[in-house]
C-alpha cells in the first residue's frame, strides 16, 4: 500500500531530513534533491511560488520523494499554471525522479490525483532529467496511460550530459582518454617530475571555506571575462550568495569538495565539486595564470587531481553536468542524453491557449537569448548582467 505526505514547507518536513537524504543518496546519488539543497534553493528562488513537497511510503518506508512547486507564469496576454520540480531553474542543473522504479506506476497516479485536487494545472514538467536517469520511457508511458488524449505528452532530448568513469588507478584512467590527450597528459606529468615541481591539492575546511570560495568565484569570473563573458556567478540571479550558502551548508555534512590546486605552494586554480553517494558532482572550475602554464596545462593536472581524490574516496563517477565539450570528450567523458517530459493540456478550449503560450515562450527565448544576449550585446559592447527573471522561469520549455 502506497501512502504519501504533503508538506506545506521545509520547516514542517524537517523531522524527516535525515531519512529524506538517505533515500535520495541511495536512490539517485543526486545532491540537487537532498533536503538542504532544496531548502536553500527555495529560500532564494521560491518567491511567488507555492511549494509542493511529496513524500511517498511503501509499508512505512520511503519509496519516493518529489519536491515540486507550482506557479502562474504570464507572458503578455497569455499565461499558464505550471508544476515542476524544485532546483530545475535559476541554475543549469539536471535531476532524477527520486522514486523507486518498482513503485513508479503507483506513485505517479497518486501525484496526478493530488495535483488535480489542489488546483487545475496547464503544464506539468519533469526535467531536465539527467543523462543516467533510467526510467524516462517508463514515466512517459505511465503519464500517457493515466492522462489519455486530453493531454499532450512529449519527451524531447534537449541536451547531453558528460560523465567520467573513475578507474582504480591512473594508468587505467589514461587508457580511457583519446590517444593525443593521453600523450599530452603524460608529457605534462613528466615535465612536473623533470622540473622537480610539487603538485598538490587540498580541500576547503570549515576554517578556509569562505575565503577559498570567494577566491574561486573571483578566479572563475576573471577566466570568463577573458572570453568576453561574465561567468556563472554573474549571469545567474543571486548565484554568488546562493552557492556560498550551499557550500557552507553542505560542508557541515562533509559533502563539499572545493579543491585548491597548487604548484610549489602557488595556487594555480580551483575545482568546485560535491560528493554524494558514489559520485562527484563537478559544478565548475577556475584557473589562475602562472608562469609554467604553457607546459603545465591546468585542465590536465586538475583532472588528474580530481581522479586521484575520487579514488581515495571510492568515487566511481564524476558528473560533469550539461553540455558537450571537446576537451571533456578527449579526457574520456561519456555523453548521455538529457530529456524533458512536458505534459500540457490539449482538451477543447485549452489547446490553443497552450500553443499560444508556448509560442510566446519560444519567441522570448529566441529574441532574448539567441539574438539580444548572443549577438546584439557583444556587437555593441553592452555589459552582460544577470539573466532576465522571466526568461529563467520559462526557457526550459523552449530549449
Amino acid at each position: 500500500m502506497i501512502t504519501f505526505q504533503k508538506f506545506q514547507n521545509f520547516e514542517e518536513a524537517e523531522p524527516i531530513q535525515s531519512e529524506w537524504d538517505r533515500f535520495v543518496e541511495a536512490q539517485t546519488a543526486d545532491i540537487f534533491l537532498s533536503f538542504d539543497w532544496c531548502r536553500i534553493w527555495w529560500k532564494y528562488y521560491g518567491r511567488k511560488r507555492e511549494p509542493l513537497l511529496f513524500v511517498f511510503r511503501n509499508d512505512g518506508q520511503i519509496c519516493g520523494i518529489l519536491p515540486m512547486f507550482r506557479e502562474k507564469i504570464r507572458l503578455g496576454p497569455f499565461s499558464a499554471r505550471v508544476v515542476k520540480p524544485m532546483c530545475t531553474d535559476y541554475s543549469p542543473v539536471t535531476v532524477s525522479i527520486a522514486v523507486r522504479t518498482e513503485n513508479l506506476e503507483e506513485v505517479i497516479p497518486l501525484l496526478l490525483e493530488e495535483l488535480q485536487k489542489l488546483s487545475p494545472w496547464d503544464i506539468l514538467f519533469f526535467g531536465a532529467l539527467c543523462g543516467r536517469y533510467p526510467d524516462t520511457d517508463l514515466l512517459v508511458g505511465i503519464l500517457k496511460n493515466h492522462l489519455g488524449e486530453k493531454y499532450c505528452i512529449e519527451s524531447p532530448q534537449r541536451d547531453v550530459q558528460t560523465y567520467f568513469r573513475i578507474e582504480p588507478d591512473w594508468e587505467k584512467q589514461l587508457l580511457l582518454m583519446h590517444s593525443d590527450c593521453r600523450h599530452s597528459t603524460r608529457r605534462v606529468y613528466k615535465a612536473i617530475l623533470k622540473n622537480d615541481l610539487d603538485l598538490n591539492s587540498r580541500f576547503a575546511s570549515q576554517e578556509t571555506l569562505q575565503k577559498m570560495f570567494d577566491e574561486m568565484a573571483v578566479a572563475h569570473r576573471a577566466q570568463w571575462n577573458e572570453k568576453g563573458m561574465p561567468g556563472h556567478f554573474i549571469e545567474w540571479p543571486m548565484a554568488h550568495q546562493y552557492h556560498r550558502e550551499l557550500a557552507e551548508t553542505q560542508a557541515k555534512y562533509d559533502r563539499l569538495r572545493l579543491i585548491e590546486i597548487r604548484l610549489n605552494q602557488t595556487t594555480i586554480g580551483y575545482e568546485f565539486l560535491y560528493r554524494f553517494g558514489d559520485t562527484y558532482l563537478h559544478y565548475s572550475g577556475a584557473r589562475i595564470h602562472f608562469k609554467d602554464e604553457r607546459k603545465i596545462h591546468f585542465h590536465r593536472v586538475a583532472f588528474g587531481e580530481m581522479c586521484r581524490m575520487a579514488n581515495k574516496e571510492n568515487i566511481r563517477w564524476i558528473d560533469s553536468m550539461r553540455g558537450s565539450y571537446d576537451f571533456k570528450k578527449q579526457f574520456g567523458g561519456q555523453l548521455l542524453p538529457i530529456k524533458n517530459v512536458i505534459v500540457s493540456a490539449s482538451k477543447e478550449g485549452h489547446a490553443l491557449k497552450m500553443k499560444l503560450f508556448l509560442l510566446s515562450v519560444w519567441l522570448l527565448n529566441i529574441g532574448y537569448s539567441k539574438i539580444w544576449r548572443r549577438r546584439v550585446m557583444p556587437k555593441f559592447g553592452i555589459k552582460n548582467k544577470c539573466f532576465l527573471d522571466l526568461w529563467v522561469r520559462t526557457h526550459f520549455l523552449a530549449e
